[in-house]
């Protein structure tokens, strides 16, 4: 059996697949979802070799750089107490100021990078600078649990 083809690049995108993945699988979440999201896990971790200390699940708190592992979608709590509100699109921990804030729920979410003010993305978790990620924060303009608009607040 031959491992499916993976275009160039792709590989860089697998970080952001598996932080799917496990949110996929997170207490809550519907059985159809998890059983979609256990079979792409094993079509990624079939065609490409996966480096679990370079896949992007275990960020690191900004105040005091231990790992925080992804237990909510929400809140990011490192073992040190540390709380931090999580990108309502990705689930990146934020850590900086360019974000966006969602006028009806006030859920955070990332900036599109086409909206940021900086001359690089830099800004961005290092397992968020995947072409993936840039595209799914420019398409989404409304927030994906109220539907209202986001502002970006000064």
């Amino acid at each position: 059996m031959t491992a499916p083809f993976i275009p160039n690049g792709a590989a860089s995108d697998v970080p952001f697949v598996l932080r799917v993945v496990v949110q996929s699988r997170l207490a809550g979440s519907p059985v159809d979802l998890a059983h979609e999201a256990e079979a792409l896990s094993s079509k990624v971790n079939g065609a490409i070799a996966i480096d679990p200390s370079k896949t992007g699940l275990h960020e690191l708190c900004p105040a005091c750089h231990t790992e925080v592992p992804l237990e909510d979608i929400t809140q990011a709590t490192c073992p040190s107490g540390h709380s931090w509100a999580r990108c309502s699109v990705t689930s990146f921990i934020l850590s900086t100021s360019m974000v966006r804030t969602c006028i009806g729920c006030s859920r955070k979410a990332l900036l599109p990078v086409s909206q940021s003010s900086a001359a690089d993305t830099n800004w961005l978790p290092p397992a968020a600078r995947s072409w993936i990620v840039k595209e799914l924060l420019e398409a989404v303009q409304r927030c994906l649990f109220c539907g209202n608009s986001f502002v970006g607040i000064v």
